[in-house]
């Protein structure tokens, strides 16, 4: 995944899509970072 989001950055600067796909992912990671937490917790 690290790697997709590094793609992306080497997309020039500015680029609508690169913003796009950053919150995106931004998005994404925050979205899994609770239920992630939880799992951690039951062990």
């Amino acid at each position: 995944m690290l790697e997709r989001v590094a793609a992306v950055f080497r997309v020039k600067e500015g680029d609508t899509f690169r913003v796009k796909a950053y919150s995106n992912a931004a998005a994404a990671i925050d979205c899994l970072s609770e239920p992630i937490d939880e799992l951690w917790r039951q062990e």
